[in-house]
């Protein structure tokens, strides 16, 4: 089955502070993060059954490298990324 792949724009939003803020500490690492959150995605979209469910119907795939994980869940043939959040947050937050 092939799904189809929607960023919400909160997840945009936390994926680019993320770039930001990696890219001050090392140039080139936000770049680094981002090729990383884009292979997880290409993974989320071939087969998103693969990562676990942390609640209720949202998934967690876990981010390379980075402790961040992608937080989407999976309705008939679409994924909805609804979060990229940092695992050491409380997770009430993303819940919000």
């Amino acid at each position: 089955m092939r799904y189809i792949l929607t960023i919400r724009k909160r997840a945009e939003k936390h994926i680019t502070e993320t770039y930001n803020w990696y890219e001050k500490q090392r140039t080139g690492l936000g770049s680094e993060f981002v090729l990383s959150v884009e292979s997880v995605l290409t993974s989320i979209s071939r087969d998103p059954f693969i990562f676990q469910t942390t609640y209720q119907n949202i998934r967690c795939a876990l981010i390379p490298r980075f402790p961040f994980g992608i937080f989407y869940f999976v309705i008939e043939s679409k994924i909805i990324v609804i979060s990229v959040f940092h695992l050491s947050r409380n997770p009430k937050l993303w819940n919000k």
